[in-house]
């Protein structure tokens, strides 16, 4: 009756699990953690650490970004870091981006730096995430200002 990953009719996200969603008439203030998938479709004033970070087009955030993919479509104020990072034609982002694999569609809007990760892009257990942190390793950083 229903399609392998299916349960009642609604097909599941990575791991058979749903992703959080924070509609677009939710804000959060204050740091957000998630194990799994997470789409913001709000506001999130503060951090936010997931596996997967997606951006939806009405979605903002003014704090750092830490996951193994981001996808941005909406409005980014503030560091990133991930493995993967791809930001959408309607990407708004003002913050530097560490990662492994950085992919910038025309149109988009990017203020920043980017530094190439050669590791993994999570930090170390119990390590405290930063808004406000600066890349402190040698300059391996390019200066990137699309308009």
């Amino acid at each position: 009756m229903f399609a392998r990953g299916e349960k009642n009719g609604v097909r599941s996200g990575s791991g058979g699990q749903m992703p959080s969603i924070i509609a677009a008439d939710v804000r959060i203030v204050g740091q957000f953690s998630s194990q799994g998938d997470v789409q913001i479709d709000g506001t999130v004033e503060g951090d936010v650490r997931a596996q997967t970070a997606t951006i939806g087009p009405t979605g903002a955030i003014i704090g750092e970004v830490v996951a193994d993919s981001i996808s941005i479509s909406g409005a980014v104020t503030g560091r990133m870091r991930a493995k993967n990072v791809s930001l959408a034609r309607t990407a708004r982002v003002k913050g530097d981006i560490a990662h492994e694999s950085l992919s910038i569609e025309a149109g988009a809007r990017f203020e920043g730096q980017v530094e190439r990760l050669d590791g993994a892009a999570k930090p170390a257990e119990g390590a405290r995430i930063n808004a406000n942190a600066v890349v402190s390793s040698p300059p391996k950083v390019a200066a990137v200002k699309i308009a």
